[in-house]
């Protein structure tokens, strides 16, 4: 049996650094979701600049997109693009071209093909994984945190860009990620919820494997 553990939560909640502790921890494979979206993002940036996601020619460009999982990194056209994925423009822009039903779908199809060539264990994170991607996930956790909180977070790892306007970026995307018409963030009715305020990285991972492990038994 391969054993899935969904991870949701807003914008800075921690998502990432958790699941790669817990990736050492367990020896599991992982999926970044959010990772497909800033790589269709990152693609369609570089082959259209200013890009009109209503139009035919995108929208064939997507339907026949490849992208290949090598590990932890994205593979576009033989070339890992994973290193470029994290940058100030991409947060701008994977928001809203996260929004179309028909970019979703695709994400959607990616990362079940990253599943189904996983044998051992995953754990895979992002918005909508425990209502959408994994609804039959063995563990389903949602991080979740205070805005200003994340918006700490993030300033600290990304220094360059003030603390306030990574607030007002975090607010913006939370707003736009729980009202979008297709794959909104919520929390799954059966999600154990983590309030990672008061908590460092690795009590949160000590306590998501105490979970599991008791939900395994």
């Amino acid at each position: 049996m391969v054993y899935k553990i969904a991870i949701d939560g807003p914008a800075g909640s921690g998502k990432s650094t958790v699941t790669q502790l817990l990736r050492k921890k367990m020896g599991y494979k992982t999926i970044n979701s959010g990772n497909i979206y800033r790589a269709i993002t990152y693609i369609l940036n570089k082959k259209f600049g200013e890009v009109d996601l209503t139009g035919e020619i995108v929208i064939n460009f997507i339907n026949n997109l490849k992208i290949k999982m090598v590990k932890d990194d994205l593979y576009y056209d033989g070339v890992n693009i994973s290193p470029f994925l994290r940058t100030k423009k991409i947060d701008d822009l994977v928001s809203e071209v996260a929004k179309p039903l028909y970019i979703r779908k695709k994400a959607g199809l990616l990362q079940l093909e990253f599943i189904e060539d996983s044998e051992s264990g995953l754990i895979i994170e992002g918005r909508d994984i425990g209502t959408n991607v994994l609804p039959d996930a063995t563990l389903k956790i949602y991080l979740d945190a205070d805005a200003k909180v994340r918006a700490k977070r993030r300033f600290n790892e990304r220094p360059e860009v003030s603390y306030q306007k990574t607030l007002d970026d975090i607010l913006a995307r939370d707003l736009s990620d729980k009202t979008r018409e297709h794959g909104r963030l919520i929390i799954a009715d059966d999600a154990v919820v983590i309030c990672t305020d008061n908590m460092t990285v690795e009590e949160v991972v000590e306590n998501i494997y105490k979970i599991f492990n008791e939900k395994i038994k």
